[in-house]
């Protein structure tokens, strides 16, 4: 993997310092909900985007679900009043106070986060981490900025490679990543590069990740010497290297494949169906099955859970990855960062879909009951 020039880097850090989201607080009494798509605050209407009004609905505990099947019941109206009833409700306990946060592009609020969301600013962060990078001799791979505001920086360390057991033609580097955005503050978390096809992966699992709400003099001694601890280990994550071992011998579901395949069409608007293919091969595995009378499209998400993908669940991981990593296709560091999180979500799972699945059938297909016995068991 190539590392940034001290230039680029530099370009991107100024970049990343002045992208800062539009941000108000404000309490729910001093907002009304209008629709779907508007609220107004101070006499002004303002927009909201999809996402935005699920988030509305979040801060109101409303399941989107039913919050649509009641605007197609009763219509745009009869939603407004259901929100506004649910509003009055909650401000009968508390006037809830929360963070709107808009796209400066658009100007449509796309988030509402809680009034205690952490916030550092992207300068405070660049400092922060370019001095952590300096100081224990990483080096930037990627360096992405989120037009709404988030940062994220990956690194790693050249001396820091190593290997897995049950994995012998796998090699690996490690590194950390850096990001900082309005949903979840600063945080750092390993990033690890499969050397073969220079693959990176950046994976959040809760004992690895440190997340910095405030950059004070204890905060700031505290993630030092978890990042001393880390450079004991070489960067390397114990809790994410017994899951590539898991996913090494573990079958994908369907529903696994499927949510990978969507995760790489929608890195870039432009992106195509055969290309996604090339990666994660989903028309195969869905002929493989068509060819024996099962159509997939018809399988409930409960069914494509336990069903058989052929390819391992770290395969998935590395054509995502692969894509990310090395695909020519036009998209900035953000993007390619987005999907290197795919594969750290998917390893991040509790459990993989089959691990729960059983491979042996003692009964080779046959009833361990006689009919009489079924019978008696039946008590006919």
């Amino acid at each position: 993997m190539n590392f940034l020039s001290q230039q680029v880097y530099n370009e991107r850090a100024q970049v990343a310092a002045t992208t800062t989201p539009i941000r108000k607080k404000l309490t729910f009494s001093e907002l009304s909900i209008v629709g779907a798509d508007r609220i107004m605050v101070d006499g002004q209407s303002i927009q909201i985007t999809e996402a935005g009004f699920k988030s509305l609905l979040g801060r109101l505990r409303i399941p989107p679900a039913f919050a649509k099947r009641f605007g197609d019941a009763w219509g745009e109206d009869g939603l407004k009043q259901l929100l506004e009833m649910v509003k009055a409700g909650r401000l009968g306990k508390t006037d809830l106070e929360v963070t709107l946060l808009a796209d400066p592009a658009t100007r449509k609020v796309v988030d509402f986060l809680p009034s205690t969301a952490a916030h550092i600013s992207n300068q405070s962060f660049v400092e922060f981490a370019t001095r952590i990078i300096d100081q224990w001799g990483l080096k930037p791979t990627h360096f992405g900025t989120d037009p709404l505001g988030g940062v994220q920086i990956n690194t790693l360390h050249d001396s820091h490679v190593f290997k897995i057991p049950g994995l012998t033609d796998e090699t690996f580097r490690a590194g950390v990543s850096f990001s900082n955005t309005p949903q979840r503050g600063l945080e750092v978390v390993p990033f690890t590069e499969r050397l073969i096809c220079a693959n990176g992966m950046i994976t959040r699992l809760a004992d690895d990740t440190f997340q910095l709400n405030q950059l004070t003099p204890d905060k700031i001694n505290e993630f030092n010497e978890r990042m001393s601890d880390a450079v004991y280990l070489g960067f390397q994550s114990p809790s994410l290297i017994e899951k590539i071992r898991r996913a090494n011998v573990t079958t994908a579901s369907l529903l696994e494949v499927n949510s990978a395949a969507m995760t790489i069409l929608n890195s870039n608007k432009g992106m195509s169906w055969d290309r996604v293919n090339r990666y994660i091969p989903v028309d195969r595995i869905n002929q493989a099955y068509s060819t024996r009378g099962v159509e997939t499209e018809e399988l409930s998400k409960a069914q494509k859970r336990i069903a058989n993908s052929g390819m391992t669940v770290w395969d998935v991981c590395n054509g995502l990855t692969n894509f990310a990593s090395n695909d020519q296709t036009q998209m900035t560091d953000w993007s390619r960062m987005q999907v290197m999180g795919g594969a750290g979500n998917l390893l991040k799972k509790a459990f993989f879909d089959r691990e729960a699945v059983i491979g042996v059938d003692p009964f080779g297909g046959d009833r361990i009951l006689t009919s009489r016995q079924a019978a008696i068991a039946r008590g006919e």
